[in-house]
């Protein structure tokens, strides 16, 4: 499902359990030909997947944590690492990690932040807007994603240094959905002309 920049690949893969015979899916690293899977976590859910792969071959992933809650984690170099969050209740969901093993994603509590290292930094939301959605994270930590008014219209935004910045064309809806590393971000719009519908994709 996902590939790096050093050829590894990572995805779920279904095994057996060879003691009790019951099955579990969880994430795979491959690499020149070798497979490592993932077991699955002490006292969470059997199950577990994917959510995304570094380029130092760190892998993002989501599974049922302890409290019966959807969680976030890395695994590397076969260790495991929960994303906890100060709010751990109702759990959280991670969208994206950049090669700073930074993971971006939002609880069901507080919203949207970023993960590094076990310290987790809130993105806050926009005065008048609901709690963002995040959708990527580039290597400088800036992130790109979706924040809504509090009447339904939605904004594609830039979240730098704790400064939001509205970044979809100007007298539309917008939704960001990814930034690289030269800060450009792209994203799809939707206005009314008329009556019809214009929607497309934009770069900023």
């Amino acid at each position: 499902r996902f590939v790096n920049e050093k050829g590894q690949v990572a995805g779920t893969v279904l095994t057996m359990d060879p003691a009790t015979g019951e099955p579990s899916t969880n994430p795979f690293l491959w690499e020149r030909g070798v497979r490592i899977d993932m077991a699955p976590i002490p006292g969470w859910g059997t199950d577990s997947r994917v959510i995304d792969l570094n380029d130092k071959g760190v892998v993002l992933g989501t599974g049922l944590g302890p409290e019966s809650f959807e969680m976030g984690f890395v695994w590397s170099g076969g260790a495991v690492t929960p994303i906890e969050t100060p709010t751990p209740f109702g759990g959280n969901g991670v969208v994206d990690i950049n090669n700073r093993d930074q993971v971006l994603g939002a609880d069901f509590v507080t919203g949207a932040f970023v993960w590094e290292s076990g310290v987790t930094t809130y993105l806050g939301s926009v005065p008048g807007h609901l709690p963002p959605e995040p959708a990527a994270i580039n290597e400088a930590g800036w992130v790109v994603g979706t924040t809504r008014t509090e009447t339904g219209d939605e904004m594609a935004f830039l979240w730098r240094d704790g400064v939001y910045t509205f970044v979809g064309p100007e007298g539309t809806s917008s939704r960001g959905v990814d930034i690289n590393d030269r800060g450009q971000v792209i994203g799809t719009y939707w206005r009314a002309v008329g009556e019809e519908l214009e929607a497309g994709a934009f770069l900023w």
